[in-house]
């Protein structure tokens, strides 16, 4: 058998990549073109001692795992101004009815990634049919996850579609994915039929992506912003707190507990050599609570929130040396208010420094 297609076969049953790539970025693998990374191999002939080396070229970065998948490391380049931990990687989706389209009505189902139905989403529709003038109408889903109301008369389009859920010893609401990844404007005489599905990481779409890489609603996952001040080596004033030029900060992210799917989880070891950009973005880390540590080198870093407005969700405590807990901060409660095809996470803002 071919050799490149072992090698690409065996990547994508790992999923170290998927065919579903969204960005081409010119990347060959062995001479053949692939989307999105580049990966070097090792002892290929031996699966179960396989090392893999995954470099994605659009965020600077480099993801090293074992044949079991944990702990995932990613090598960031010393500018770069983000990771994407997951990468373009997507989640499954589960099957879904065929439904038909109901002249002056919109219906479809709300799943989990285990094909559960979502009781109590909520689904709204704005229109639009005379110079600009705007009506809506909003429902909620059944226990079979199942949803259908008549809509105002015009051209209208998906404002929201949210979900609920308890979160730590809160509450957040999360926006839904349309199962066929576009939200487009329909006329209301025809109807319209959309499936969603809650995920707990991927891109919101490649649009999105493509012009917005580095803000967290253009992920499902959570998102950590780490920031810090730089002293160079040779500076004799020595400020409170700060790193030398170069250091390269290490933080670890290790489950605590399942993930929002009901997953194991995956510990991820993010690597930086920092320099005077003064913040990097960790963007779409998988949806659970995290035990967060942060060094340099063999020494522990101080890590604080920014803004701590409420202790139920970010980090825990609020000011810890070493290691801490983290809970991804939601940006709205109400499922009614959260927007389809978008992250629904306000970014937990740490800064590391020298105790």
């Amino acid at each position: 058998m071919n050799r490149q297609f072992c090698t690409i076969a065996l990547l994508t049953t790992l999923g170290v990549f998927s065919f579903a790539s969204v960005p081409k970025a010119g990347v060959v693998l062995n001479g053949a073109s692939v989307d999105g990374s580049t990966v070097d191999h090792t002892q290929f002939d031996d699966p179960s001692s396989l090392d893999l080396t995954l470099t994605n070229r659009m965020n600077n970065q480099t993801a090293s795992t074992s044949s079991g998948g944990t702990p995932t490391v990613l090598n960031v380049e010393r500018d770069a101004h983000f990771v994407n931990v997951m990468g373009d990687k997507t989640p499954a989706m589960p099957n879904f009815p065929q439904l038909a389209p109901k002249a002056g009505k919109v219906r479809g189902y709300v799943k989990d990634l285990s094909g559960n139905p979502l009781k109590g989403a909520t689904i709204g529709i704005r229109a639009s049919y005379f110079a600009g003038h705007y009506s809506g109408a909003q429902g909620e889903t059944d226990a079979n996850g199942y949803y259908e109301f008549a809509v105002p008369k015009g051209s209208a389009h998906y404002y929201n579609a949210g979900y609920q859920l308890k979160w730590g010893d809160g509450i957040a609401a999360m926006g839904l994915h349309p199962v066929d990844g576009k939200l487009e404007s329909f006329t209301t005489v025809d109807g319209a039929v959309e499936n969603f599905v809650l995920l707990p990481y991927g891109i919101t779409s490649p649009e999105n992506v493509s012009q917005n890489p580095y803000v967290s609603s253009s992920y499902y996952g959570g998102s950590i912003r780490v920031s810090y001040y730089t002293r160079e080596k040779t500076d004799p004033n020595i400020a409170a707190g700060s790193i030398v030029e170069d250091s390269i900060i290490e933080i670890t992210l290790t489950p605590e507990g399942n993930m929002l799917d009901g997953t194991a989880g995956r510990t991820f070891v993010i690597r930086q050599p920092i320099g005077f950009k003064g913040n990097f973005s960790i963007h779409n880390i998988p949806l659970g609570r995290y035990r967060i540590t942060a060094t340099t080198g063999d020494k522990a870093l101080k890590m604080k929130e920014d803004r701590k407005f409420n202790p139920l969700f970010g980090l825990m405590p609020g000011e810890a040396i070493g290691e801490a807990s983290l809970l991804f901060i939601p940006g709205t409660e109400k499922a009614s208010s959260a927007t389809p095809n978008a992250g629904g996470w306000e970014p937990v803002g740490i800064t590391l420094s020298m105790p």
